[in-house]
């Protein structure tokens, strides 16, 4: 619903001099559109250009007066920091985009609720279980990302074996690094992984060598397109309950199915991440800094880091990196960074990454202020409990240095999950919530980590509490109701 104006006319409009000046009372709409209301003072008080606009605050709201497009923004306090903020994807393919609630200026996790989203570089196409930016960050500016899910056959429809499959027993169809269909009969080729009723399917497979019939693919007892030509196919099924992926053919067809995956569509990812209401982030944030990499010496980032969002490899093959800790040797598509340290501050890869080029977003340790005092790094968690494990840091974090991942001295980095999740090997969840309590004795209670693996994990980034941070107002988001905000009094001053 669009601004309302509730002025008599007669109160409207002023003339002072050479300039004219309106005095008007507004509400705000009960839907605000990110960007700002439409507010035209031509058609509305007959002002052609605005010189000036004054408008008071009401109910911790302020308004500022767009004179290029015309509209009035909507501004108020925001979070320092969005805990697991829920983003349903949206679009019809296998990649699909969110976007944030807030204008951000450090990502510090990405997951579905059983799946951590590896971080690529800006405008990278993400893979199976990847996340990466449309743009790189911008001031005031939301942003979108685009983001694949897990392969719901998990590799099996490379079909390098009968691994998960039933139906390759049958006379009619063998397996040979695809699924072929042999013989005449009209046996059921089925995956064993059970769908979910309601979910949308994204069905993608590549047909050669069809000489006669067709086949049916299905989800959830819901058939997709019949496929009676060589070619490569993408569908979306709708599933009706649990039946799992089947390929159905006619008695007599020949052709051979490769490359088959499935991937679940609008599944919600959580989004941990600081957003520009903390400026002092937003100042340190470094983006998508070429580096080549070494595995003979070490190598430099034009800056000492607290903090790394990603280190993506961009030369072939090309993919994310993962980080570890930086008393480990890196092996084959791994690395380490030395924060807190100016020089030399990016150990010696592998031998795989010698001579490649990553690209690097992460913050950079400014010369004085909260986040140059508050830098930690290369912390031993102190590990407690049976499965599960707690790893405990000796302060509160406030922001995790190595996004979406907990590396291990001396063992596998785990991926992190959302808060609400349940990590299985290989994966943790952290206790963003609970700032824990400080003792007199030593280690101290700070934040937790929770894992399955019996591991002790490595920390690092800017510990402290939230109520330290003076913030600044950010634009309100999209569809906030604001109507209950009360009127404003608008003074605008022009001709």
């Amino acid at each position: 619903m669009s601004i309302t104006v509730s002025s008599l006319p007669e109160e409207k409009y002023t003339v002072i001099g050479n300039r004219a000046l309106v005095n008007a009372k507004i509400t705000m709409g009960s839907v605000y559109p990110y960007g700002g209301e439409s507010f035209d003072p031509e058609p509305l008080f007959g002002m052609h250009n605005v010189d000036l606009a004054l408008i008071n605050q009401s109910n911790g709201l302020s308004l500022q007066y767009d004179a290029t497009n015309k509209k009035l923004k909507a501004y108020r306090q925001a979070p320092l920091i969005v805990y697991e903020e829920k983003c349903v994807p949206t679009g019809d393919g296998s990649v699909q985009k969110i976007t944030t609630k807030y204008p951000p200026a450090f990502f510090m996790n990405a997951a579905r609720i059983a799946e951590n989203k590896k971080f690529r570089s800006t405008g990278v196409t993400p893979g199976d279980d990847e996340i990466s930016l449309d743009a790189q960050m911008a001031e005031g500016v939301r942003a979108t990302l685009s983001v694949k899910g897990a392969d719901f056959l998990a590799g099996q429809g490379a079909f390098a074996a009968d691994t998960g499959w039933t139906g390759f027993a049958a006379a009619d169809w063998e397996v040979d690094s695809a699924a072929k269909k042999s013989a005449d009969g009209t046996t059921a080729l089925t995956h064993a992984t059970a769908a979910v009723a309601d979910t949308r399917y994204y069905l993608e497979f590549t047909v050669d060598t069809l000489t006669a019939g067709s086949f049916t693919p299905s989800i959830g007892n819901v058939d997709g397109d019949v496929i009676s030509a060589d070619g490569t196919y993408s569908m979306i099924i709708t599933a009706d309950n649990t039946e799992a992926l089947i390929f159905t053919p006619t008695n007599t067809s020949r052709f051979n199915i490769t490359a088959c995956k499935v991937y679940a569509l609008d599944e919600a990812v959580y989004l941990t991440y600081v957003t520009q209401a903390w400026p002092e982030v937003w100042d340190a944030l470094v983006q998508d800094e070429s580096v080549t990499l070494s595995s003979t010496g070490a190598k430099t980032l034009a800056n000492a880091a607290c903090a790394i969002m990603y280190a993506d490899r961009t030369s072939a093959t090309a993919k994310a990196l993962t980080l570890i800790d930086e008393d480990d040797t890196a092996a084959s598509g791994e690395v380490a960074f030395y924060l807190n340290q100016a020089a030399n501050n990016i150990k010696a890869s592998h031998a795989d990454e010698n001579a490649k080029v990553a690209l690097v977003t992460y913050l950079k340790v400014p010369a004085s202020g909260f986040l140059a005092y508050r830098a930690f790094d290369n912390e031993g968690c102190t590990k407690g409990g049976t499965d599960p494990y707690t790893n405990t840091m000796d302060y509160p974090v406030l922001i995790w240095g190595y996004t979406g991942q907990v590396p291990i001295n001396g063992g596998t980095t785990q991926r992190l999950l959302p808060y609400m999740g349940t990590p299985a090997a290989g994966e943790a969840v952290i206790d963003w919530f609970t700032p824990g309590i400080r003792g007199a004795g030593a280690p101290a209670t700070g934040t937790v980590i929770g894992t399955k693996s019996d591991v002790t994990a490595t920390g690092a980034g800017i510990w402290g509490v939230l109520s330290e941070i003076a913030g600044r107002p950010l634009e309100v988001p999209d569809g906030e109701d604001l109507s209950a905000a009360g009127e404003f009094n608008v003074i605008l001053i022009g001709i």
